[in-house]
């Protein structure tokens, strides 16, 4: 092997250890950092949504408005439904 092969060979060697190195670190480590990081937003949105649910339900208690027959105050909406049936 000559000096001109064999300093290709040092160079596309080091571009794919390069190559590897960094997936394996973006598998490791940033793409679950990533993942977390998705799910906490989730479930902070849906964390807000019911505490609006809920916040809109006592409002609704307080104003002394009339429920509609069948309206459970602060049952969900799933709930609801399954309740009606029995």
């Amino acid at each position: 092997m000559n000096e001109r092969e064999r300093k290709l060979a040092i160079i596309v060697g080091s571009a794919v250890a390069m190559a590897i190195v960094y997936y394996g670190i973006n598998f490791l480590f940033i793409s679950p950092l990533t993942e977390a990081k998705e799910q906490y937003e989730s479930n902070l949105k849906k964390k807000n949504d019911l505490k609006k649910l809920v916040d809109s339900e006592s409002r609704s208690r307080k104003s002394g408005r009339n429920m509609p027959p069948g309206h459970y105050p602060m049952m969900p909406s799933r709930l609801r439904i399954c309740s009606d049936k029995i």
